[in-house]
């Protein structure tokens, strides 16, 4: 009977009725055919609105929503989500720049985005180093712009017409996993603060053109204090149907059978574009790389990016002095040469095969270059390489040379008329017998009464025992120590570390403690 009335309208040319309704939301779009090429609202995807019989683009409008909230389960698109914004910002001829960073604690899907030349940087979850850096860029960024934007700004669209500075770009920041980073960042010794850092982006960075979007995959991993920030949501798949009801929509809309990146946006359903239009991630990437080439021959200024400390340095490139100390290394502060204090002791720990030979030449080499006149004594044994690595004032390698030597530089230190010592130990754990270490402990309560040095070497196990002259080291709470636990700096120097994971320490790299403040150094090689 159909085809039968189908074939009789065709004969008779009538012509087709109209539709009651639009064909359903496509399970995929093309992001480059949506694109409308403007900072001020980014393509998410195409909603459909079946009372008015229209489908309509839906964009993500930083001035007005300032920040964004993906919540989906696994597998229901959500770093795709991330990656159809970073794409969206690249080209907008019709707004002003915005540069991207990613944080990716979640399976590293964002890693594609480092093509793109808008994009600073892509950072995994577990390199805490850059995740603080960028943390502490982007805090500095508010503060400079808290200083410059007058107070009658509301917008960085506004700051741009009103300072005539059209190139102003906007930040946007996307974080790929909130609840993984919320677990590692939110409290513990040297992370707290950048937790609040984000948290202060979260709640000021709308005025000063600093947007933040991130994944979560349920509504309880997000706290109500960054909540209450995001009033905007992308609501995919959940795992469970109460959670809808906790994010305020409908509960009937998704299921397990909508395809991948299907969403609720402003309670309409909606289906998240894509770059290149294909849902196979291979597809995605060489789509990404091709919009790479084509924005780097339109000549689009590079994103400032977010280095990394190096694994190899050379002291030949360090300056001699650092606003008057020594040179120690390179700080992950800002990736420039750091000093340290020359006077009282420094103590230098760290496990097998982490750099504190190095670390003792490094320090021997650098004082040297400081102060040519400085007197360098070295106290240790006869199997270390460094009595030949450098040219020492006085040396001793065995136990009654080293107690004699002691106290001879004891006695030098205790006299006002002569020049700065510095005593080098290596091995500091063989020189606990007495009358070795008396002599020891009486050299090293002489520098710390006047301006000498003196630097004591020993494994991070050793430096736990409970030696006199060990704890007359460690209590002046200044050294570093190489390649270590979270725990070392409670232990050793009574300092709290951030957490951190050996792996993140390659030779030569460690926690340089000073007057309480815990730094992140490597230290070059020699």
């Amino acid at each position: 009977l159909v085809a039968s009335l189908k074939k009789a309208a065709a004969l008779a040319d009538i012509p087709m009725p109209r539709r009651p309704w639009l064909d359903e939301l496509g399970k995929a779009y093309d992001l480059m055919l949506l694109q409308n090429r403007t900072d001020e609202a980014l393509i998410l995807g195409v909603k459909d609105l079946p009372k008015q019989q229209r489908q309509e683009i839906v964009t993500f409008n930083p001035d007005d929503d300032g920040n964004l909230a993906i919540y989906g389960t696994g597998g229901s698109g959500k770093t795709v989500a991330l990656r159809t914004l970073a794409c969206a910002a690249a080209v907008t001829p019709r707004g002003g720049p915005i540069n991207v960073y990613c944080l990716d604690f979640a399976a590293g899907g964002l890693k594609m985005l480092e093509l793109l030349p808008h994009v600073g940087a892509v950072i995994s979850g577990d390199d805490s180093e850059r995740v603080v850096r960028l943390l502490r860029m982007l805090r500095d960024l508010a503060d400079r712009r808290t200083r410059e934007f007058p107070a009658n700004v509301g917008s960085i669209t506004e700051y741009r017409a009103l300072a005539d500075r059209p190139d102003e770009p906007r930040v946007l920041l996307l974080l790929d996993g909130f609840g993984a980073f919320r677990d590692q960042w939110e409290s513990g010794a040297g992370r707290a603060q950048w937790y609040g850092v984000f948290q202060q982006l979260l709640s000021e960075g709308r005025r000063l053109g600093i947007h933040v979007v991130f994944t979560a995959d349920r509504p309880a991993s997000v706290p109500g204090a960054v909540a209450s920030s995001v009033p905007r949501r992308v609501v995919l798949r959940l795992a469970e149907d109460t959670m809808y009801t906790s994010l305020d929509v409908k509960s009937d809309v998704l299921g397990p059978h909508s395809p991948p990146g299907r969403t609720l946006v402003d309670g309409e359903e909606t289906q998240i574009a894509i770059y290149g239009g294909s849902g196979n991630v291979a597809d995605q990437f060489q789509a990404i790389r091709k919009h790479a080439q084509s924005i780097e021959r339109h000549g689009r200024i590079p994103a400032p990016g977010v280095g990394a400390l190096p694994t190899v340095v050379s002291l030949d490139t360090l300056p001699r002095q650092v606003e008057g100390q020594p040179v120690l290394g390179i700080s992950d502060e800002n990736l420039e040469p750091i000093g340290f204090a020359p006077s009282g002791t420094f103590l230098v720990g760290g496990g097998p095969l982490s750099g504190r030979s190095n670390a003792l030449a490094v320090l021997a080499l650098s004082l040297r270059h400081f102060d040519p006149d400085t007197y360098l004594v070295f106290l240790g044994n006869h199997h270390s390489r460094l009595p030949g690595l450098l040219d020492w004032d006085d040396l001793a390698t065995a136990p009654e040379q080293v107690t004699e030597l002691a106290r001879k530089v004891t006695a030098r230190m205790e006299s006002s008329t002569r020049d700065k010592c510095v005593v080098v130990v290596e091995s500091l754990s063989d020189f606990t017998s007495a009358p070795t270490d008396t002599a020891l402990i009486d050299l090293v309560k002489a520098a710390k009464r006047s301006d000498h040095l003196v630097i004591a070497e020993a494994e991070t196990s050793a430096w736990q025992a409970s030696y006199s002259l060990f704890g007359q080291i460690k209590s002046g709470r200044h050294g570093i120590l190489l390649q270590p636990d979270t725990n070392d700096g409670d232990i050793i120097l009574k300092t709290p570390f951030p957490r951190v994971s050996r792996s993140e320490f390659p030779p030569g790299r460690g926690l340089l403690v000073e007057r309480g403040k815990v730094v992140r150094v490597q230290l070059p090689l020699v």
